[in-house]
């Protein structure tokens, strides 16, 4: 379906007044362009690619469970007073199954939060400081061909998904 950029800035303005509604009822937009840049890096974050400045726990998990895809970059003109700030509207698609292939949906979880925990760290580092032990950090690394000195927003999802299977596998857990 092509959307015309007229209607997609009208209902990307229309979602975007919705979505503030409850922020403004509880008192808690005190600066609406502060608002909006943070709703706009979110958007940045949810389709991030990994290397990136951007790409980090709500990149891999949101990309291993939804389909997304940017619709239309919304200009500040499209709103009243415009921010300082473009916006985006996104579509996000669920899946009925992880684009890749997760054993332990959880331990996924964990581990891709565990490996981001300590962001300036390597990988192997930060599972550590998030409770991992050292032997089976190592095996695991070792099984899945991946570098424990890589920092974690180096990892591709697929990356994650291989190195959580194979602790997965691992019967000594976390």
């Amino acid at each position: 379906m092509i959307v015309s950029e007229e209607r997609a800035i009208s209902a990307s303005k229309q979602a975007y007044v919705e979505m503030l509604k409850p922020y403004e009822q509880q008192g808690k937009v005190d600066n609406d362009a502060a608002l909006k840049d943070r709703v706009y890096r979110i958007t940045e974050r949810l389709i991030a690619q990994a290397g990136s400045r951007d790409y980090g726990i709500l990149s891999v998990l949101m990309q291993t469970w939804f389909r997304i895809d940017r619709v239309v970059k919304v200009p500040p003109k499209a709103f009243s007073p415009p921010p300082k700030v473009d916006s985006v509207v996104l579509s996000l698609v669920p899946l009925s199954e992880p684009r890749i292939e997760v054993h332990d949906a959880a331990l996924f979880r964990q581990l891709v939060r565990g490996a981001f925990a300590q962001r300036r760290k390597t990988l192997r580092n930060s599972l550590l400081g998030a409770g991992w032990q050292a032997e089976q950090i190592d095996r695991a690394f070792a099984a899945a061909d991946i570098d424990c000195r890589r920092r974690g927003e180096t990892l591709t999802p697929e990356e994650f998904a291989g190195l959580a299977n194979v602790f997965a596998t691992d019967e000594t857990g976390v």
